[in-house]
């Protein structure tokens, strides 16, 4: 790397640290070197290695592709799946543990989410219906062979993954985030419900029912939330829950898109080949999708807080397609059960 890059790099590290003499205590930590060698390393008199600039990088989790000349057009991603790939469902619960976690390291943050279904982590507010979206993925996405020719229950996701289930929700609600969602959240699931029901992958057609009636509840908490502007988990409780802003869109049918900003920047997610993710910490990026979040915000309906006839109108829509698709599962199990 040539001096004026390293030199830069510096530059983007002391934006960090309120101190010179913070950022030099710290570096020396990261790095096993004594103070002079920070030093020498700060005005370019001795070359960072591939090793210690890596080191520092991700430490503060810098993307080295923002400090280079690439092309105007270019933004580097990285994909969960080829560092974390899913060899069995437990890999994925303990992945999405690790960057909620990591999430949390930052302090002072803001999440933006733009979704064209259910966050994944209210499904952690009912884990029979959590372990059923594992389920599905499995099939589908993952291609895991143990679920192939398996009908689902609950029971089926081992008890360990089904205890860090509620952690999930408890380290996302922790967490302020501006929500945007629409009329049709639910209906992905609800129609994975309806399509395993009547494949006959159910081992008890009663269980799609409880999954409906799960989602209900799921609707319902959401609903709760919703009014208080604020999340918390089933039992009520809304202490130490983080701010929620829900905006009803109605204007843009998009993928799941996640801004995160936080002190040192921001750095963006959106899914790709659904339940997997791409990110990126490219600020050029990040500034781009900020202002197509802040664009969507300004054509959309705040449903949190007062605003209480929104509000009630689109989760009483939610609630009829839920209504909906029981109805249909009774009806189906009447003429051919």
């Amino acid at each position: 790397m040539e001096v004026s890059y390293q030199i830069k790099f510096f530059e983007r590290l002391q934006e960090f640290y309120p101190r010179k003499g913070e950022i030099i205590d710290r570096l020396s930590e990261l790095l096993h070197l004594k103070k002079d060698g920070i030093y020498r390393r700060m005005r370019g008199e001795t070359i960072l290695s591939v090793d210690e600039l890596m080191v520092l990088a991700k430490a503060h989790r810098i993307s080295i592709d923002n400090l280079l000349d690439i092309p105007k057009n270019d933004v580097v991603f990285t994909f969960n799946s080829f560092s974390n790939s899913i060899k069995e469902v437990d890999d994925y619960v303990e992945n999405l543990s690790d960057l909620l976690k990591e999430f949390s390291k930052f302090g002072k943050s803001q999440l933006y989410y733009a979704s064209c279904e259910i966050p994944i982590f209210y499904y952690c507010l009912v884990p029979d219906v959590f372990a059923f979206k594992l389920y599905v993925w499995a099939r589908t996405v993952w291609n895991l062979d143990y679920f192939q020719n398996v009908s689902f229950s609950p029971d089926m996701i081992s008890a360990d993954t089904r205890l860090h289930v509620p952690e999930l929700f408890n380290l996302y609600k922790q967490i302020p985030t501006l929500e945007l969602w629409s009329y049709n959240i639910f209906d992905n699931t609800l129609s994975q419900i309806e399509y395993h029901f009547e494949g006959n992958m159910f081992k008890d057609g009663q269980i799609a029912l409880d999954l409906c009636d799960g989602l209900m509840q799921i609707q319902e908490s959401m609903r709760q939330m919703a009014a208080h502007s604020a999340k918390f988990g089933n039992n009520g409780s809304k202490e130490s829950g983080s701010e929620l802003q829900l905006y009803h869109n109605e204007m843009i049918y998009t993928n799941n898109t996640l801004l995160f900003h936080h002190p040192y920047g921001k750095t963006l997610f959106t899914t790709f080949c659904n339940p997997n993710f791409i990110m990126s910490n490219d600020q050029r990026i990040a500034d781009f999708s900020e202002n197509w979040f802040k664009t969507i915000i300004n054509k959309s309906s705040l449903i949190s807080g007062q605003n209480e006839k929104a509000r009630n109108k689109f989760f009483d829509s939610i609630k009829r397609k839920i209504e909906q698709s029981k109805n249909r599962i009774m009806i189906y199990m009447d003429q051919y059960h």
